[in-house]
């Protein structure tokens, strides 16, 4: 089975053994559901036009001064653009869009340093993994049944901290989530959003070492930024 690892305008076929391709049906669902808002003209990151969950995620990685960020589900590679001009040192993006992969490459080419930036390909829980002081869940366990095997899976980066955006597990998000979930199962080939417990997600991590050190509430959604207890306690 190969997956393709993309880094400084090379690609890197790495083979590895593994039960399932590296885009399962859902994934690939995931991905047809994206591909489309990614094929566009490179231009570079509008700071100002991302959402405020978003800009959260930015500051909090600023503020922890990490000096290398995996960015999971980066889409078109916004935040790691920004994050790559106010001086992050190396960024790693997963995303299953092929499309969302190469609009990435193109706009950093053109905008900024690519050399420094590795893209993933593929299932995040198929990454091979690498160390990083932060990780980045920005809107993107919401696309996943198993958000469990995907929190989890952050660990074997041993981040300092892990800045997770997801729906607020409000009746409104579950109603709303359910329908939009009604019609792309039907036109995106079974894509569906999921709506699943913060709570859960604080657990997990809590039983890893790892606090809440922060929360943020809008209407739709909730970012939290947890840190090892360990860099806490530092």
């Amino acid at each position: 089975m190969k997956f393709a690892l993309y880094t400084n305008n090379q690609q890197i076929q790495i083979n590895r053994t593994v039960m399932k391709n590296s885009k399962s049906n859902k994934d690939k669902s995931i991905a047809t559901m994206f591909d489309g808002s990614y094929r566009s003209e490179a231009k570079p990151a509008d700071f100002e036009s991302f959402d405020e969950s978003a800009k959260l995620h930015v500051k909090y990685i600023l503020e922890n001064k990490s000096k290398s960020v995996l960015d999971v589900g980066m889409g078109a590679g916004g935040i790691m653009m920004v994050l790559q001009d106010k001086g992050v040192e190396r960024l790693i993006g997963v995303e299953l869009s092929h499309e969302g992969i190469d609009l990435a490459k193109r706009r950093f080419e053109a905008f900024g340093d690519i050399s420094k930036v590795s893209f993933f390909e593929g299932s995040y829980l198929d990454f091979p993994p690498e160390t990083v002081d932060a990780v980045s869940l920005h809107q993107v366990l919401h696309c996943h049944p198993d958000f469990q095997a995907m929190i989890k899976k952050t660990l074997e980066s041993a981040p300092k901290i892990i800045i997770n955006t997801m729906p607020r597990r409000t009746w409104y998000m579950m109603l709303f989530l359910g329908i939009v979930s009604t019609f792309t199962i039907l036109v995106s080939k079974g894509f569906r959003a999921y709506v699943h417990s913060p709570d859960e997600v604080k657990d997990i991590l809590s039983e890893f070492g790892y606090e809440r050190v922060s929360i943020e509430k809008s209407f739709i959604w909730e970012t939290s930024l947890f840190r090892s207890k360990q860099n806490i306690e530092m």
